[in-house]
């Protein structure tokens, strides 16, 4: 599975935090996907044919710190045969590819704090078994949906 480590940037609550490559949908994005096919292919390089969309997940309610924001966050997932060399953009920092078997490797699961939701802990994966970065948040609210379809559960919040 592709995700990024977003570049660190002032004033971004996300910066720096693993994510699937994605973004806001422009007036240019006609149709379910164009702005995950748009913003794949400027953060990554990785152009997505409309034949390549395997579907699509539940929306979610983005949050920061813990609360509910007013934002409404699409996931539409992709099946490719092969993943060509890929060139991230100013955005991301990092382009990471996990195995599934990473993912759902009970040993890899942790629980991160997170300081400005009060302390709250939120479930995670580590990306590897030698690696700190954590998937969790958004992206792993995502993952437990694709998972849960695929008949594997992730711990909950």
């Amino acid at each position: 599975m592709i995700f990024i480590q977003r570049s660190v940037c002032a004033g971004d609550p996300w910066s720096g935090q693993m994510a699937f490559p994605g973004g806001r949908r422009e007036e240019s994005d006609l149709h379910a996907g164009d702005a995950a096919r748009r913003e794949t292919l400027e953060e990554i390089g990785l152009e997505l044919g409309q034949h390549e969309l395997a579907g699509r997940l539940g929306d979610l309610r983005g949050r920061h710190g813990g609360q509910s924001q007013d934002l409404l966050i699409s996931c539409f997932v992709f099946a490719v045969d092969k993943v060509p060399a890929l060139t991230p953009n100013h955005e991301v920092s990092q382009v990471v590819l996990v195995p599934l078997s990473c993912l759902l490797d009970p040993s890899l699961q942790t629980r991160i704090r997170y300081e400005q939701a009060g302390g709250q802990r939120f479930p995670g994966i580590f990306v590897g078994q030698e690696d700190e970065r954590v998937i969790w948040g958004l992206t792993y609210r995502f993952l437990a949906q694709l998972f849960s379809l695929l008949g594997h559960t992730l711990p909950t919040e």
